[in-house]
């Protein structure tokens, strides 16, 4: 296992090789994994139990639904 010097060497080097774009990307999303109210890992590893409880057909089913009803722009809602 890599020690947390190593890991902010190696997040570094792979940083460096990013276009400006994708290191603004980036930073947003670090920034986001410690905003307050992030789940940390003790809570991520409590929801892990429930991986899988939805059957593939049900997770499709409810995939069609969410990409129907979501990409759809009603310009006289407002």
């Amino acid at each position: 296992m890599k020690t947390q010097r190593e890991i902010e060497q190696e997040i570094h080097e792979h940083l460096k090789r990013l276009p400006a774009g994708s290191q603004h990307a980036v930073l947003a999303y670090a920034r986001s994994l410690t905003a307050p109210g992030v789940a940390d890992e003790a809570v991520s590893a409590k929801l892990a139990r429930f991986a899988g409880l939805i059957d593939a057909a049900d997770l499709d089913t409810m995939t069609d639904a969410i990409e129907a009803a979501c990409e759809q722009v009603n310009f006289d809602e407002w």
